[in-house]
């Protein structure tokens, strides 16, 4: 499960580059409204991570230990909406793992290549990279709209406002450098 962690990082780094992933928000910091597709990915990732733990919990034999009933806990949900979440979230980053993989191939040829980093990728590989963009963004939205779909509007507000009170993001003011 640990492999998920540095994909999930580099995806948000990729998007939100001057932006910094952090829970809670630091004072300095501004805040910002980030889109549900960034926020919902960051979630899914969580969630999907979660799922692992619940897993190795059950290969020791514990069945409902602390890892399987952490989003009934600390989000309020019912036993049948975390299986939903869990499922969703894993689902969704089983996708954007594949998809990932197939972006690492396309830009492999260029990375280390001894091209300076200003030399613009190829007119083809552009292309590829924003269908891979497109369908990652596709991946998030449709497993959002699961999500939505799964719960009772009700039931989703109250996820919802668990996952916007968690799972933050912040502009840093720039530090100079010396």
């Amino acid at each position: 499960m640990s492999t998920f962690r540095p994909l999930a990082l580099l995806m948000l780094a990729e998007l939100l580059s001057p932006v910094v992933f952090c829970q809670p928000a630091s004072a300095q910091a501004t805040p910002v409204t980030v889109p549900d597709n960034i926020l919902y990915r960051a979630f899914f990732h969580q969630a999907a991570v979660w799922k692992g733990f619940a897993d190795k919990e059950v290969a020791q034999g514990i069945f409902d230990g602390p890892a399987a009933k952490h989003f009934r806990v600390v989000a309020g949900l019912t036993s049948g909406e975390d299986v939903v979440l869990k499922s969703i979230a894993v689902d969704c980053e089983a996708a954007l793992v594949t998809i990932e993989r197939q972006r690492s191939q396309i830009t492999a040829p260029y990375r280390g290549a001894g091209l300076p980093n200003q030399t613009p990728l190829p007119p083809s590989v552009r292309q590829q990279l924003a269908s891979l963009y497109a369908q990652r963004a596709a991946v998030l939205s449709g497993h959002l709209q699961q999500l939505k779909s799964a719960f009772a509007t009700s039931r989703f507000q109250v996820l919802d406002a668990f996952v916007r009170k968690t799972i933050q993001f912040s502009r840093s003011p720039a530090t100079p450098v010396k």
